[in-house]
């Protein structure tokens, strides 16, 4: 009897594990996993497992039975003893049996990483009917996990022979109450049949009004006269200011309502937060004290903010921030150097080897009535003349000599073909943009401008906390002390009428440069990026927190959604199109080399002058005294 009893029972439990194996396996399959971690009642349960499943799948299995860890790993036909549980390039199923009292405290030391991420796949078996879904929170095995919105929990309940009840469960608060759902069932020799139409993201998408406490950051606090959440959405009112921080509540916004959560900002601080040794002040200290769970705002995420906080990657277009360097680009030459560049040297060494044999030309066939020196000064200045298209009407009537003539037609000509060309490469020097030859943050850094920086508390961090070489370069280099960073308005004044290089925020810039600066200037503003394109920002959020990948999928979101252009073009400025419509007048600089020539030649001239004067009235007392 004793006999019969005990090979019924080996049926049973055989019928039971074969059970539980198609049910694992159909699992396994519908989440395309390849890697599977047992935790069975008891090693008969685990053998029977093993025996039934490797004649159906190859999987790779990891079991877990107190305290003693027995592998029986295949993995594409590969050793996988060397496979962690963590690994990230593997999407693992966790399959429980809940039957016994050793798993429910299992279930009960579950690590909350292995329930953060949509990586681990979990079944739980259990042989009891829960009793519909609005008591699952009665259900014991689930009572003390730390269930979150990614989490991938799946309960076969029933006792049946060939079919099991799949309830999903998760919680939109770790510390809320546990939101289920009949998902589907599952027969044997059927599979896995799921009542669902939409992807289990989809299916929570809805977080029923649950409250998300959150900090801010305000850069001058007493800026801000309003703590009114509705009137930070409106770009007109108080604008420009604190347009960063608010330009971010509004993506938060519509995340909110594209996720049913409500923003609760519960403290509105003036840092990002820097180290006080083992805790930080501002907003990484908000998070890192959990008073609060996200921020509004992304920031720049180090390595010892790293260890106080956790963070989420959004891309670099959809946050707003953008600091660049704004100056006006110094001129490369002046207009006076401009006489001399408009021809090359090439050039001005054919035209004086020209004006000299012209010049021995003239000299050599002009009337020979003249002495030599009338005769070399005449041709001299008709040189001159002619480069400069002046004439001279008394050579030109002296010029008896068909020679003479040819000479002269043939030099007003060459004359004339060489000003026409010059005239219109200095014109087109004068109406053309200078050429900007500082265009990157090397060529910066290489150059003499000087460099201040607003004093805004985000260059403050960036100065104390961000590991690029660009960007420390600068720092140490050109902005060494805390009396370059300078008001808005003061380093705009600097970079107007100083030759200074002011860094600050594409907002602010490009609306300045858009309603306070001249064409002129706005056709010279060059502007710099500080940090590079693909630079990544991060928003921080509170240790552990059970948001991570919903605030990443819902940024994409947004962004692919068209969102964040829409919402940019509500709080940003483009850069000012450069058109040339200011009247420039003719400075003194401009023509000052023209006054230094004809006050060079005056004062030339009166020297000679006055020594001729001297030299006759010196010659006619000696020619008098010869005479005598």
């Amino acid at each position: 009897m004793r006999l019969l009893i005990q090979i019924i029972v080996t049926v049973v439990c055989c019928v039971k594990a074969e059970i539980a194996v198609d049910l694992i396996v159909d699992f396994l399959a519908d989440r395309n996993l390849s890697f599977v971690v047992l935790f069975p009642c008891s090693d008969t349960d685990y053998y029977t497992w093993l025996k039934y499943s490797s004649d159906q799948a190859d999987y790779g299995f990891l079991t877990l039975d107190g305290s003693t860890i027995t592998r029986r790993d295949k993995h594409d036909g590969q050793d996988m003893t060397s496979v962690e549980i963590h690994s990230s390039s593997i999407q693992t199923g966790i399959v429980v049996d809940s039957n016994c009292a050793k798993n429910v405290e299992v279930l009960n030391m579950v690590p909350r990483d292995l329930l953060f991420s949509s990586k681990y796949h979990w079944l739980i078996l259990s042989d009891s009917e829960i009793g519909g879904v609005l008591n699952i929170d009665e259900y014991k095995p689930l009572a003390s996990m730390p269930l979150t919105l990614e989490s991938d929990v799946t309960i076969a309940t029933g006792n049946e022979d060939t079919s099991r009840n799949l309830t999903d469960v998760f919680r939109f608060d770790p510390n809320g109450g546990i939101n289920a759902t009949l998902a589907g069932s599952w027969q044997r020799g059927s599979g896995i049949q799921w009542f669902w139409t939409q992807t289990r993201r989809d299916r929570r998408l809805n977080m029923h009004g649950l409250e998300i406490t959150s900090g801010i950051v305000f850069v001058k606090v007493s800026n801000m006269t309003t703590t009114d959440p509705e009137l930070w959405l409106n770009p007109n009112y108080m604008k420009g200011i604190e347009g960063l921080s608010r330009h971010a509540y509004e993506l938060w916004t519509y995340l909110s309502d594209l996720h049913n959560f409500k923003i609760k900002i519960v403290a509105i601080v003036d840092s990002y937060g820097i180290s006080n040794g083992t805790s930080f002040d501002g907003l990484i200290g908000l998070l890192q004290r959990e008073e609060a769970e996200v921020s509004i705002i992304a920031i720049v995420m180090t390595e010892e903010r790293m260890y106080a906080v956790d963070y989420v990657r959004v891309p670099r277009s959809f946050w707003g921030w953008r600091p660049m360097f704004v100056f006006l680009h110094p001129k490369t030459s002046s207009k006076i150097t401009a006489l001399v560049d408009a021809v090359s040297t090439n050039a001005w060494i054919g035209i004086g080897c020209m004006a000299l044999l012209l010049y021995l030309a003239l000299s050599a066939s002009y009337n020979v009535s003249h002495n030599l020196l009338e005769r070399v000064s005449l041709a001299f200045t008709f040189t001159a003349a002619v480069v400069a298209q002046q004439g001279l009407s008394q050579l030109c009537r002296d010029a008896n000599r068909l020679s003479v003539r040819i000479v002269i037609v043939s030099a007003l000509i060459f004359g004339f073909i060489l000003l026409f060309f010059y005239n219109a490469t200095i014109l087109t020097f004068l109406l053309s943009l200078p050429t900007k030859t500082i265009r990157t943050m090397r060529q910066l850094i290489d150059s003499n401008l000087l460099i201040v920086s607003e004093n805004a508390v985000q260059y403050i961090d960036l100065n104390l906390k961000l590991n690029v070489s660009n960007v420390k370069e600068v720092f140490t280099k050109k902005i060494r002390s805390r009396d370059h960073f300078v008001p808005f308005a003061t380093g705009i004044s600097k970079m107007r009428k100083e030759q200074y290089a002011f860094m600050s925020d594409d907002q602010k810039i490009f609306r300045h440069l858009q309603e306070n600066l001249t064409d002129t200037e706005r056709c010279a503003a060059q502007v710099i990026d500080l940090l590079p394109a693909k630079f990544p920002f991060s928003i921080p959020i509170r240790k552990e927190s059970a948001y991570g990948e919903m605030l990443a999928r819902g940024f994409l979101l947004l962004l692919e959604r068209g969102i964040v252009d829409r919402v940019d073009r509500r709080w940003t400025y483009g850069q000012p199109e450069c058109i040339m419509s200011d009247f420039m007048p003719v400075e003194i600089d401009d023509v000052f080399f023209a006054f230094l020539v004809i006050l060079a030649g005056t004062l030339t001239s009166a020297v000679l002058f006055f020594t001729e004067i001297i030299s006759v009235q010196s010659l006619s007392l000696l020619s008098d005294k010869s005479k005598r």
